[in-house]
């Protein structure tokens, strides 16, 4: 990675801790979302983007919501693009680490931890949007 590529890789993880950037929903993505604003994600679909930060979810298990804020809403669909926040699965552990996309290429993501580390070619399956903070 170029010097100045690293820099700004590094700078975009700080900022992604600081203060995520979340992938933008669309009418039919699937996620997962704290039902009622609790502790727990729920599967289910986007129904409508109400154009104010807040979107409607149809739930696996039939319950609705009509105003569920973004920061509650985790993507299920890998969307990700350079400067996205993620969570990806470290290999023996299971353990969920965060980063910022760096790089898309041919379906899979290069991702800095900023910590130094940066992972190439992680596939979407060990991604996860990271959950909001509280």
């Amino acid at each position: 990675l170029h010097p100045a590529a690293a820099a700004a890789a590094s700078a975009a993880a700080a900022a992604a801790a600081a203060g995520r950037r979340f992938t933008p929903l669309r009418t039919g993505m699937k996620v997962a979302a704290k039902y009622g604003g609790g502790a727990k994600y729920y599967p289910g679909v986007i129904t409508r983007d109400n154009g104010d930060g807040t979107y409607a979810i149809k739930y696996d298990d039939g319950d609705t919501e009509d105003a569920v804020k973004r920061p509650l809403i985790r993507t299920e669909e890998p969307t990700w693009s350079e400067g996205h926040s993620v969570e990806v699965r470290e290999a023996g552990t299971g353990r969920y680490l965060l980063g910022v996309v760096t790089r898309h290429n041919r379906g899979t993501f290069d991702v800095d931890f900023g910590d130094g580390r940066v992972e190439r070619r992680v596939g979407p399956e060990r991604m996860r949007e990271p959950p909001a903070r509280e």
